[in-house]
């Protein structure tokens, strides 16, 4: 009897074996699993890395309750195989499938210059031959160039985090000004027209050269504006990579509008010239080179923005991203040169001339911004807000967003006897790029 019941439960195992495989419930997720949360560090890494980044097709409905504890409120992210759940990049925000918002504020503290701006060359008489002592040459000394200033600058921000998948999508405004300005003098510049051997002087290389004027001056002073406003509205989805880094590609419509001033202003006199049978006493020159540049455009950016997370609360974030936008540039010179003296003790202006120039043209410019800085983080009320600190430092760089004419010499023309007429022989296109950056002291609020 006993032998033949253990042949009864011998021939009955395997079909209670399968019966058990087809019907039993869908096992415990397994502790080697990611899970997308909130809290970076607080997370078990995945056991096979690759299988969470390789796509695959939605899973069915009855496969995806087995995957709530590592899915986001859309199916997509998770997959099933042999009754497993995988999960690939999966989201860094989990907003309890709700949607949050965030608001933030930037303090900027940058620097600001605009390439290719030298206003003064310092040139000093050489006497080129030996046996004469008034042959004398111009040879350059020195080129003078506008130096850096800093100045504080603001940017404000709008955040909204979805719940699905994680996607983001951020509305930002930078403002941002900057003003710098320089000037050189002679100190024993020349009491004459003629500026004798071993003597200084300077020459400003914006001047109209088809003017008649004096071509050296005694004090040359620059001064440059800035101007910057720029919106962005990016999309992104910022997801784990592993258990201490995350990162977010986005993509983003810009607008900006900027606009840069650049004025010259140089100086000579009082002078005394003597061109017999008239004397001119306190002879004066004032000669101002005044450029505006403006422009505005609309265009795309696409970036990355890595994140390490050092521990739970502490990382190291970085931004790059490029820009191309196409708009309008409006370029405008107005020269406003002013002669006087004393002819024969006579008080007169020998020139006033008020001239102004416009060019206006599309173009595409392209601009890279960098960044790179310590993050903190942390959450408070039970999780319902959040709170960012960074503290980091930015580099922009604006390319060919300067676009100024420059003259190439001096042509001249005796129609008759009584008649001069002065002409550029050409114009150089300068253009110039523009460089911003610094610290950066961004708070960060979600709710």
């Amino acid at each position: 009897m006993k032998k033949q019941l253990l042949a009864l439960s011998l021939l009955a195992i395997p079909g209670l074996f399968a019966h058990e495989s087809h019907h039993s419930p869908t096992p415990k997720k397994s502790p080697s699993k990611l899970r997308a949360i909130s809290k970076p560090g607080l997370f078990t890494p995945v056991s096979n890395p690759s299988s969470k980044r390789k796509k695959s097709p939605p899973p069915a409905q009855e496969s995806v309750e087995s995957c709530s504890e590592c899915n986001s409120c859309c199916e997509s992210t998770c997959e099933t195989s042999n009754s497993r759940c995988e999960c690939y990049t999966p989201q860094y925000y989990n907003p309890d499938c709700c949607w949050s918002m965030s608001l933030s504020g930037d303090f900027l503290y940058w620097f600001g210059r605009e390439t290719n701006l030298s206003y003064a060359q310092k040139f000093k008489m050489v006497q080129t031959d030996p046996n004469d002592p008034n042959d004398a040459s111009a040879f350059p000394q020195e080129y003078k160039d506008l130096g850096v200033e800093w100045e504080p600058g603001l940017r404000l921000g709008l955040g909204f985090q979805g719940a699905c998948d994680g996607w983001d999508m951020n509305l930002t405004w930078t403002y941002y000004k900057n003003t710098t300005s320089d000037s050189s003098s002679i100190t024993s510049p020349s009491t004459g027209p003629v500026i004798e051997p071993n003597q200084e002087s300077l020459l400003n290389p914006w001047q109209n050269n088809a003017f008649y004027g004096t071509p050296a001056a005694d004090k040359i002073s620059a001064k440059w504006k800035l101007s910057f406003n720029q919106i962005d509205l990016d999309f992104g989805r910022k997801y784990w990579l592993s258990q201490c880094f995350a990162m977010r590609p986005y993509a983003a419509v810009r607008a900006a509008w900027t606009k840069t001033d650049f004025d010259i202003d140089s100086c000579t006199g009082p002078k005394v010239f003597v061109v017999a049978p008239v004397t001119i006493s306190d002879y004066f020159e004032e000669m101002q080179d005044l450029f505006e540049n403006r422009y505005w455009g609309v265009g795309l950016l696409a970036g990355i923005q890595p994140h390490w997370h050092l521990n739970r609360c502490f990382g190291i974030y970085g931004n790059i991203d490029a820009s191309l936008v196409w708009g309008k540039f409006s370029s405008e010179k107005r020269e406003i040169y002013f002669i006087k003296g004393n002819v024969d003790s006579v008080p007169t202006t020998i020139t006033d001339v008020d001239n102004k120039a416009q060019r206006d043209l599309y173009r595409m410019l392209a601009q890279l911004d960098l960044g790179v800085g310590l993050r903190w983080e942390g959450d408070f009320c039970c999780s319902e807000h959040s709170l960012v600190l960074d503290i980091g430092w930015e580099h922009h760089i604006l390319f060919n967003h300067g676009l100024r004419q420059k003259g190439q010499g001096q042509y001249i023309l005796f129609p008759d006897i009584d008649t001069i007429l002065r002409y550029t022989k050409g114009y150089d296109e300068v253009q110039s790029d523009i460089h911003m950056g610094g610290l950066i002291v961004r708070l960060k609020l979600g709710f």
